[in-house]
């Protein structure tokens, strides 16, 4: 009983508290969108001109610190190569490798 009183009164307190999400990609497109409940779920209604293509089926949902990115599923390797995802200089440099283990035979 306590603990439909309390999901109820939850429920009650999301659907009437304001709540809004930011999209951070730069500061000429950042709106605000509303977040609405649709039964269990929390979704964003997006302002039309930030909406994703019409091809665009699914997206991917990560977290960055407090933010929460919403990102087009790329099916291909094309759009891959594509993302502008930044990666350290020395990611593919060459290193010393160890040693290899000395290891009984088999």
């Amino acid at each position: 009983m306590v603990n439909a009183r309390h999901r109820a009164r939850k429920r009650s307190a999301s659907r009437s508290s304001q709540k809004t999400v930011t999209r951070a990609a730069d500061a000429a497109a950042t709106r605000r969108a509303a977040i609405f409940r649709n039964g269990r779920n929390q979704a964003v209604r997006l302002p039309q001109d930030l909406a994703f293509p019409q091809d665009v089926k699914e997206v991917q949902v990560s977290r960055r610190g407090d933010a929460i990115v919403l990102s087009p599923v790329r099916r291909d390797w094309a759009s891959f190569f594509e993302l502008d995802t930044a990666v350290s200089e020395d990611f593919l440099a060459p290193r010393g490798d160890s040693p290899p283990q000395s290891r009984e035979p088999l």
